[in-house]
């Protein structure tokens, strides 16, 4: 996968990284069928092959919502994906530098009376 990461996260070890496991991936699509939240909710966002978009899109330099949290937060860190994957791309890894980064940038919206903090 191409990448045009910014100029400030290609100067980081986790920046570096990350754009280095994100242009593993052929964006085949078989690590979906081993995912069990993308089995579960069906959103693409939700699966590998998503999420890996949604940590290119932040080393871009686009901006983090709470919505991009959420779909990263839902990984189960399983690391079933891996199993399926031709290219051997390092999800795991590359979850926990999205999660990382996302915790970098912005900060954990406050929980909401029913103890829920996504709407």
């Amino acid at each position: 996968m191409q990448t045009q990461t910014t100029e400030y996260f290609l100067k980081s070890a986790l920046g570096q990284e990350a754009d280095n496991i994100i242009r593993s991936c052929v964006h085949c699509g078989f690590c979906t069928a081993t995912c069990p939240t993308y089995q579960l909710l069906g959103d693409e966002r939700d699966g590998p092959r998503g999420r890996i978009y949604l940590i290119k899109q932040i080393i871009e330099g686009h901006s983090v919502s709470s919505k991009t949290q959420l779909h990263l937060d839902r990984c189960l860190s399983c690391r079933a994906c891996e199993t399926s994957c031709p290219s051997g791309v390092q999800y795991g890894r590359l979850v926990d530098i999205g999660r990382q980064l996302i915790e970098d940038k912005t900060t954990r919206p406050s929980h909401k009376p029913n103890n829920t903090p996504y709407t």
